[in-house]
């Protein structure tokens, strides 16, 4: 894709804030081919729990942003060698049949037809190639027209180059631009009659001041490259420009991106342009709030397909209101939003430990059954199977505990006495995240059973749910405890209580 940014100055203070938004964010995740991408027309992807909201009705993952779409990814192929390639045979075919009459203009416009697909110098040698064919091509245009005709003839437009004071061959001074420091010789073009041409040039370019290039609006972590070659700003971000077409890309994780020709004039103070500036950005979110994937500018429109181009997944776009809520539009590549289920149903089973504290585990004095019991902390080794049914953001639960107290038993009934303790319980409690997909989940729950051997409790927890794969799987966390400050029998056993608490591991599956 071919960008040609003109050299006029863009505004500063739009692109410094883009600058510091991205900045402050974290590096977006590459996005892997099959994986579904989310593209928020937003300076900067949103916090985690709207991107969480997102993921949920897309089963996306990957969330990029404006700096994205600003300079989006377009690696090098073989079809940029096959271009300088192109290059190299459309210049030998060239010098093959320059001592042909009247062939000039036709060699010239034949390498223009070769130079303008590139878009990248991946090296030096690239620019040699490039620049090599620029001053042969400037040979050519200087032998196809009189000084008086290249000025005025509709042929000569393609190349010439108005700079202050006077009307240049283009490719010379594209070739000097690209490499100020090459000292030309006759050699360098095909005919040595242009070669005086070409030196009466160099002095009128050389009096033309560099623009200033304002590279602060680079994401971080990411390099510039002009020409080919790293760029190295100074310690104001600027970096210094010979007037002329300069070739530019910026590497970003490794990834060649924002491809751009910048057409620099003299003495201009430009910015690193944006292939996506922030109006475009607005423009687009307008149209996504709206619910529609089209109308957007078109240099919104490419930088998305190049992100797609990368990615065979669904790709969705959003936006976000005035009020911070997400819309969410599906783009391209078979996206579309997932229905909300509103019944989900989930069992759990997990295992863990805590403590019962009870009077139960005092051993009565056989020579006084009846004398006042001291409460015992018992450690436990406990277990768990049960199901949460959910209708949207509210749940009914279910299930059994048992606990295993090794180390103490509990005496009941006529000096009964056991160290195994089911404790069947029932209760509702609240969603914060829904178990609705390959998501973490978050349930806050109420519950109310009974307690082996002979209490009612009353008990909460909170269980949390980090997905371990794609099929609503979830390793699980409770934290929770209950409490039963009476028992159900009468007389001197009534007030016998029984607390438990206890932390537990384990899996629960979604169906």
């Amino acid at each position: 894709m071919l960008r040609t940014m003109i050299g006029s100055s863009r505004a500063r203070s739009v692109l410094l804030g883009v600058t510091a938004a991205v900045a402050l964010s974290a590096v977006p995740t590459v996005a892997h081919a099959g994986e579904g991408i989310i593209i928020w027309m937003e300076s900067d992807a949103p916090d985690d729990k709207v991107r969480q909201k997102v993921e949920n009705l897309t089963a996306a993952e990957v969330h990029l942003s404006h700096v994205d779409l600003a300079f989006p990814p377009q690696p090098a192929t073989p079809e940029d060698a096959a271009r300088i390639e192109t290059l190299r045979e459309t210049m030998a075919a060239g010098k093959a049949k320059w001592d042909e009459f009247d062939v000039e203009l036709s060699i010239a416009r034949e390498l223009e037809a070769a130079v303008v697909p590139i878009d990248l110098i991946r090296d030096k040698r690239d620019l040699q190639d490039i620049v090599d064919a620029r001053l042969f091509q400037g040979a050519a245009v200087q032998k196809a027209f009189s000084p008086d005709d290249f000025a005025v003839n509709e042929d000569a437009k393609p190349f010439r180059k108005e700079l202050p004071g006077i009307t240049a061959n283009a490719p010379w001074v594209s070739a000097m631009a690209l490499d100020p420091d090459r000292e030309l010789t006759r050699a360098d073009v095909a005919d040595g009659s242009a070669f005086p041409d070409l030196q009466a040039l160099q002095p009128a370019y050389k009096e033309l001041r560099s623009a200033e290039l304002d590279v602060s609006a680079l994401p971080p972590g990411a390099t510039l490259f002009i020409d080919g070659t790293q760029a190295k700003p100074d310690d104001k971000g600027i970096i210094l420009l010979r007037p002329g077409a300069h070739y530019t890309h910026v590497l970003r994780r490794e990834i060649v991106s924002g491809r751009q020709i910048l057409d620099v004039k003299s003495a201009a103070e430009l910015d690193l342009p944006l292939i996506v500036d922030q109006t475009e950005l607005e423009q687009a979110k307008t149209q996504v709030l709206a619910g529609l994937t089209t109308g957007f500018p078109d240099d919104v429109k490419e930088s998305i397909e190049d992100l797609a181009r990368h990615n065979t997944g669904p790709i969705f776009v959003a936006a976000l209101d005035e009020k911070g809520r997400p819309k969410v539009v599906p783009y391209a590549r078979g996206a579309a939003l997932l229905k909300s289920k509103p019944v989900t149903f989930v069992f759990a089973g997990e295992v863990g430990g805590g403590v019962i504290v009870s009077p139960l585990f005092d051993q009565p004095d056989p020579d006084d059954p009846g004398a006042a019991r001291s409460n015992v902390t018992a450690p436990a080794i406990m277990g768990h199977l049960g199901f949460e049914l959910g209708i949207y953001n509210f749940a009914l639960i279910g299930g059994s505990d048992v606990s295993l107290t090794p180390a103490n038993v509990v005496t009941y009934d006529n000096n009964k006495t056991a160290s195994i303790l089911p404790q069947p319980w029932g209760g509702a409690g609240v969603y914060v995240l829904r178990p609705t997909g390959s998501t973490p989940t978050m349930l806050l729950a109420g519950t109310y059973g009974w307690n082996f051997p002979g209490h009612l409790a009353f008990g909460g927890r909170v269980a949390f749910g980090i997905p371990i794969d794609e099929n609503k799987t979830w390793f699980r966390l409770v934290i929770g405890g209950d409490a039963a400050p009476t028992s159900m029998w009468d007389g001197d056993l009534k007030d016998i209580s029984m607390y438990r608490m206890y932390l537990r591991f384990g899996l629960a599956g979604g169906v």
